[in-house]
């Protein structure tokens, strides 16, 4: 008797190769899931990790641009500082008020932060289109006012070619930072060192300017945490010229 080969036929569950192949297994289709999860989670992490780095550098780079707007017109004002040794003679406003030279710093506390005052006269004077736009001389005030949007205050810069006595008012008034969390100055005396206050109108400093001004200002990033910076302004006329 003769053995003939068998072949497989087209009805039986092989692959046409002589094997006979199987799908995947429930546990198996679910390890792939599971593989193919912690994947994904592992790079959404990374990649929402990486945009809070890129927008905590965004919001830190911002908030140091805010200071070093804030500190180079500050710089530019009082390193041009001006004290006469003429305050009797000293012109009038067109109000009738005899003009006010020199500087003065006020100290004022507050449960939200340090909000100092500063008032000086410089020769910075900005055209803010007014009608005193072809004088040098004017006065420059710096306070601070509360933002009525958002926590934290406004800083302003007030320019007043006005030189009366009138130290709180008139002049132009414009928004130099926001965000501020708190404003203070300090002054250096040659004799008597670091000083909270300054009066160029006092006896003992009559038409004397201090020979720094140290300024510290607290900003607020946008995830609400303070940050302090600081610089120091020498400036040039520390006493008035004589004659």
């Amino acid at each position: 008797m003769m053995n003939y080969p068998v072949t497989p036929s087209r009805h039986s569950p092989g692959n046409g190769f002589g094997r006979v192949t199987r799908g995947f297994t429930l546990l198996e289709v679910l390890l792939a899931v599971a593989i193919l999860a912690i994947i994904t989670t592992v790079i959404y992490s990374s990649l929402i990790q990486g945009l809070q780095t890129v927008e905590e550098c965004r919001e830190t780079q911002e908030t140091y641009q805010i200071a070093r707007v804030i500190f180079d017109r500050m710089i530019r004002d009082l390193s041009s500082a001006y004290v006469s040794p003429n305050v009797k003679k000293a012109p009038t406003s067109p109000s009738g008020r005899k003009a006010f030279y020199g500087l003065i710093g006020r100290r004022v506390e507050d449960s939200r932060g340090p909000m100092d005052t500063l008032c000086f006269t410089s020769m910075a004077h900005l055209d803010t289109g007014g009608s005193f736009d072809n004088q040098v001389l004017t006065r420059i005030g710096y306070y601070l006012n509360q933002d009525p949007w958002q926590d934290g205050f406004i800083l302003y810069r007030r320019d007043n070619p006005a030189l009366d006595d009138d130290l709180d008012k008139g002049g132009v008034a414009m928004e130099l930072g926001e965000r501020v969390a708190g404003l203070r100055f300090r002054y250096v005396d040659p004799v008597q060192g670091i000083l909270d206050l300054w009066d160029s109108t006092a006896l003992d400093r009559n038409n004397v300017l201090p020979q720094q001004v140290i300024i510290t200002l607290t900003l607020v990033d946008r995830a609400k945490e303070k940050k302090s910076f600081e610089t120091r302004v020498f400036i040039p006329m520390t006493a008035a010229p004589v004659g």
